[in-house]
């Protein structure tokens, strides 16, 4: 958190990552193709990352067919779990960023919906939230410019195409210890969950919560 408030003049504050999606081109996988054809009009499986504000990457859930919406992959992602359960622990003034695909949640702060009847504060926010989430994207960015192996996996053997992706998120970390940055890095391996009931977890009073907390930011961001 620290880290990411010393990176920018006007950070955005209590950020203890920022999340994103990626798709990453595969071959037409041998099984249930049409789930992996995404709107671009290729096969994909997709990547959601966590990244700080060195680039690293935090956490990785690697697998979901293409076809699949942001908020789906992370409602089934093993990071949302621990956290609905509690098994990690968010301090309540801090949270994650994110863009507008993604649920608003108490641990998670996306931007207000540009529906164009926003306030000055509300744009304010977004410019705000948009020029620290961006880290995310620059991590994304670089490890795709490192490993060009990521540009087009022609692979059908879905397996291995998630451990190569695996791999390179590894090594780029890697390469950023070797350039003295110290931190820890955990990444969660997909598993089965169930979203009906991830998102049921996440009740209307904690859906009230979080619009209020983005609101209590929103003001303190045009103080």
């Amino acid at each position: 958190m620290e880290q990411f408030e010393a990176s920018r003049a006007l950070p955005f504050p209590f950020v203890l990552g920022c999340i994103d999606g990626t798709h990453i081109r595969i071959s037409q996988p041998l099984k249930d193709s049409i789930s992996y054809y995404n709107r671009k009009g290729t096969y994909s499986i997709i990547v959601q990352a966590i990244a700080d504000s060195k680039l690293r990457f935090l956490d990785a859930f690697i697998g979901h067919p293409g076809r699949c919406h942001d908020a789906s992959v992370w409602n089934n992602s093993p990071i949302r779990r621990a956290i609905v359960t509690n098994k990690i622990k968010i301090p309540q003034e801090c949270h994650l960023l994110g863009v507008c695909a993604y649920p608003l949640e108490t641990y998670l702060i996306v931007p207000n919906k540009d529906n164009g009847h926003l306030s000055e504060e509300q744009k304010r926010f977004n410019y705000v939230l948009s020029s620290t989430r961006v880290f995310v994207e620059q991590a994304l960015g670089v490890l795709k410019k490192k490993f060009r192996i990521l540009n087009y996996l022609e692979l059908q053997n879905l397996a291995l195409a998630k451990q190569i992706i695996m791999a390179c998120m590894v090594l780029h970390n890697m390469i950023i210890d070797n350039e003295n940055v110290t931190q820890d890095m955990e990444i969660i391996e997909e598993r089965n969950t169930n979203s009906d009931l991830a998102a049921e977890e996440y009740s209307h009073s904690q859906k009230e919560e979080a619009r209020r907390k983005r609101s209590r930011l929103t003001t303190l961001l045009s103080a």
